[in-house]
């Protein structure tokens, strides 16, 4: 099976403050342990707003289908519309 890194922007408005995107990635590392995705160090609370994006080792052939995923774990974790 491949493995892809998928990269979703978290906070496309950068609205979050620093301490919900901390919390958010808390949130999202234990959504992504339990579906088995490795979230990448990156510390997205000190990124500029237009940068502030995770990376996802996922599993899978469908790209497309990783994607959707990838996009709403990000939504639950952040409460936000990611991208």
């Amino acid at each position: 099976m491949r493995t892809a890194v998928v990269r979703v922007q978290v906070d496309p408005t950068g609205r979050l403050m620093p301490e919900q995107l901390t919390d958010g990635m808390t949130a999202l590392r234990g959504l992504a342990d339990a579906a088995d995705i490795e979230v990448l160090d990156n510390n997205i609370a000190a990124m500029p707003a237009g940068r502030r994006e995770v990376e996802m080792l996922m599993a899978g052939g469908d790209t497309d289908q990783l994607k959707l995923e990838a996009v709403a774990l990000c939504a639950k974790a952040f409460g936000t519309t990611p991208t």
